[in-house]
């Protein structure tokens, strides 16, 4: 006969939308600092989070430094989430997660323009230009 274990188990807050949401959230108001860009910096910040019941975060902490304003964006970005409420049977809950924040430095895009001129009646040569534009 099996004994059925008594429920201890505390959920623990998601983000407001799921992972979908949290992705978005982090394309529309992740800012790549200008230092971070200038020396080609990217990794995946880790932030200590402590979140209360109501699904806010009270403090922000980074864990693994990576440098160059990197770690004060994930922690501004923290601060700005938005959890579920985890009020467990009647308790105010405070939890602490780490969270992961990518930096992925932005890929740049590269326009080709050619063009070539037609050769007046007194020239023989046609001239020929080519043009790399990145942005």
């Amino acid at each position: 006969m099996k004994k059925d274990k008594p429920y201890h188990s505390i959920r623990k807050p998601n983000f407001l939308g799921g992972k979908k949401a949290f992705h978005e959230f982090l394309e529309k108001n992740l800012v790549y600092p200008a230092e971070a860009l200038q020396n080609n910096i990217q990794g995946t910040a880790h932030v200590k989070c402590e979140i209360n019941d109501r699904g806010k975060v009270l403090k922000a902490e980074s864990i693994h430094k990576l440098g160059y304003g990197l770690d004060e964006e994930a922690e501004r970005l923290c601060l700005l989430m938005r959890f579920e409420d985890t009020t467990e049977r009647g308790l105010k809950i405070k939890h602490t997660q780490t969270m992961k924040i990518p930096f992925v430095l932005p890929r740049q895009q590269e326009i080709k323009i050619t063009y070539h001129t037609t050769p007046a009646p007194a020239q023989k040569k046609s001239t020929g230009y080519s043009y790399t534009i990145k942005i």
